[in-house]
């Protein structure tokens, strides 16, 4: 007699959906939060980079464009990282 009731059934499914966007929306804070840091951070270099190509000779334009490539991967990982790593239980 393993027969199941279709309404512990439906609320198992209600109660597992609210669990998956619960997670869902923790994940996407932590996202949006690491990007406002990381995003901060790489603009600051970025405005570096460019402060040097105008103020020094030598910080050439294409070592302002690794910069700012290496500060928009730098933003790219930490958003992942952060979307990625294990919640707490």
């Amino acid at each position: 007699m393993s027969e199941e009731d279709p309404t512990r059934s439906s609320a198992m499914a209600r109660l597992v959906r609210a669990a998956r966007l619960a997670e869902l929306r923790m994940r996407l804070a932590a996202a949006l939060d690491a990007l406002v840091s990381h995003a901060a951070v790489g603009l600051v270099l970025v405005a570096a980079a460019l402060t040097a190509v105008k103020i020094a000779p030598r910080f050439s334009g294409r070592m302002a464009w690794d910069v700012i490539a290496g500060a928009a991967l730098s933003v790219l990982a930490g958003v992942a990282y952060a979307a990625s790593r294990k919640l707490p239980r």
